[in-house]
């Protein structure tokens, strides 16, 4: 596995995938039906996925329809 150096900005952190769903007023398939497409990135740290603050505000701010 390759590492990457990724910047992540001080006000950007993990929201966990339950806490993000909520926020996107979705359910948990169609949740994963995004990440599956690539329309919504995630990081599973350990059995947990998360989303990144950033990525979750740049869905919310975009209104990605799927």
């Amino acid at each position: 596995m390759s590492k990457e150096n990724v910047k992540i900005e001080s006000d950007d952190y993990l929201i966990r995938a339950g806490i993000a769903m909520r926020r996107l007023d979705i359910s948990r398939s169609k949740f994963y039906e995004m990440v599956n497409a690539g329309h919504l990135k995630t990081v599973k740290i350990g059995q947990i996925r998360y989303v990144r603050a950033s990525v979750l505000e740049a869905a919310i701010q975009d209104g990605i329809e799927y």
